[in-house]
């Protein structure tokens, strides 16, 4: 005889919700406390390559005028050591993370290994600090900064023209790449790309028309730049869990 209960719900609470909730107030201290200690880590390197001095405050690297080659050599040199790291160390640190972490929780059971939960975010202070690119904007964006100084010395058009290709190069990567993986997928991923693509390109002419002082102006063209920048990264993470659902 089968007996079932008269009340349907997705969840059943049970004593065992209150031990997972218990754990998460540790682990969620644990994680604000990790995150002060990158932020702090990133702050040493930055003070260490640029200002030669001990410090963990955050400082911007541009404070203050710097030598050409050390604005160029720190870049190189944090982008070696990172290297040695990847190769020597976990090449699982190479990228932002998130396809990492999607397969960890795939394939792994959410298990990371303890030298990559190391490495990592020290090679992310090494990047950041000294001065490396950590999003999709890449190397001409870190290296030529924006602003009152680069306007004031005509340079602000070489930031621009970085974040210009950067976002339409992304974003046509997204139909390159699905025009592979859609030989194992269906037209729903192929439709899902195709939308990330126009959200990205669609931002990226209203913030091009923002900027111009139009009166189309939606909302500020800040958000209009991340919707255009993040409709890559939206289309990695998605078509990396795919990928790894897809083949299991």
């Amino acid at each position: 005889m089968t007996v079932t209960s008269g009340r349907l719900a997705d969840f059943v609470v049970s004593r065992r919700m209150l031990a997972i909730t218990a754990l998460a107030l540790p682990i969620g201290a644990l994680s604000a406390g990790a995150a002060w200690c990158l932020i702090r880590l990133i702050g040493l390197v930055t003070n260490l390559v640029f200002y030669q001095r001990w410090g963990t405050d955050l400082v911007a690297p541009g404070a203050q005028h710097h030598p050409w080659w050390l604005i160029l050599g720190a870049r190189v040199a944090g982008g070696l050591v990172v290297g040695v790291m990847a190769r020597f160390g976990s090449d699982k640190i190479r990228g932002h993370g998130m396809p990492e972490a999607i397969e960890a929780i795939l394939t792994r059971g959410s298990r990371i290994e303890p030298k990559v939960a190391i490495l990592k975010p020290l090679s992310a202070a090494i990047s950041i600090g000294t001065g490396g690119p950590f999003g999709a904007e890449g190397p001409i964006i870190a290296t030529v900064h924006s602003g009152p100084i680069a306007q004031a010395n005509g340079t602000s058009w070489v930031h621009t023209t970085g974040a210009v290709l950067a976002i339409l190069g992304g974003n046509a990567a997204i139909l390159a790449g699905s025009s592979i993986v859609r030989n194992v997928s269906g037209p729903w991923y192929r439709g899902a790309s195709g939308g990330l693509v126009l959200l990205g390109l669609l931002s990226f002419t209203l913030l091009v028309i923002g900027l111009k002082g139009s009166t189309l102006n939606i909302l500020p063209p800040a958000v209009w730049e991340r919707c255009s920048v993040y409709s890559i990264t939206a289309w990695q993470m998605f078509t990396a869990a795919h990928l790894l659902t897809h083949n299991r």
